[in-house]
């Protein structure tokens, strides 16, 4: 039990208090979350296999000690494959919604993907992480898992545009800009071996979750309600 909590602590905080910052007068979508938390569950078996091919039959190997290599093997494996299909996931089961011909709003759609980050993290954090130490993986907890949220979020307001504009051009936005943010985070380090990752890393996360959030704000609760149809607040 102690590390179940220690992999998903902050999953189950940024989780939580998403939910009580935006839904008030509406139940929040709890089973529709647990789909969407499934769905990272899924996307992480593709991903493993994708950067199990990517380093061992290619020279693109994460610590290959080639910058170039390194690079591109974060870039082809965590950067684009990992996005790739969290993204993917969550946009197969707003289809399979689709064509059961159940709605979603606007709030939850982007809760949804964040919940596929908040997930593929948390099964992140055990199979590849689970033996680091105590305090390595509580660093996770504040970089890693946010990150996997904020790019959850970059996912959602992409899709949201999609469906605004009747267009799927957002969606490959949403994806480009999730893949070089991600892969920045994982190879910063390889252009920048003498500054302290914390510089760097810790900035870029709290830019991204506090676009992310902005966002999140400016949605209603539901798609047919407005800030003027609620009641005020007790």
């Amino acid at each position: 039990m102690n590390l179940v909590l220690l992999y998903t602590w902050s999953c189950i905080l940024i989780f939580v208090w998403m939910v009580r910052k935006k839904y008030r007068w509406t139940v929040p979508p709890y089973r529709v979350a647990i789909l969407f938390a499934l769905a990272g569950v899924n996307a992480t078996i593709p991903s493993a296999l994708c950067n199990y091919f990517i380093s061992s039959k290619t020279d693109f190997w994460v610590y290959s000690g080639n910058v170039f290599e390194s690079f591109m093997g974060f870039f082809l494996g965590a950067g684009m494959g990992e996005e790739f299909f969290k993204f993917s996931a969550g946009l197969l089961l707003l289809l399979a919604f689709g064509m059961l011909g159940i709605r979603t709003s606007a709030s939850t759609r982007f809760l949804g993907f964040v919940v596929v980050g908040l997930s593929f993290a948390a099964i992140e954090n055990w199979q590849a992480y689970g033996a680091v130490p105590f305090w390595t993986m509580m660093t996770r907890g504040v970089l890693a898992v946010p990150l996997h949220a904020s790019m959850g979020m970059i996912h959602g307001h992409a899709v949201n545009r999609a469906y605004a504009n009747s267009s799927i051009v957002p969606l490959f936005g949403g994806y480009l800009y999730s893949a070089i943010l991600h892969a920045f985070y994982d190879t910063a380090n390889l252009f920048l071996p003498d500054v302290d990752p914390r510089y760097y890393l810790y900035p870029l996360v709290v830019v991204l979750m506090s676009w992310g959030l902005r966002q999140w704000d400016r949605l209603p609760e539901r798609d047919d309600l407005t800030t003027a149809d609620l009641p005020a607040a007790p």
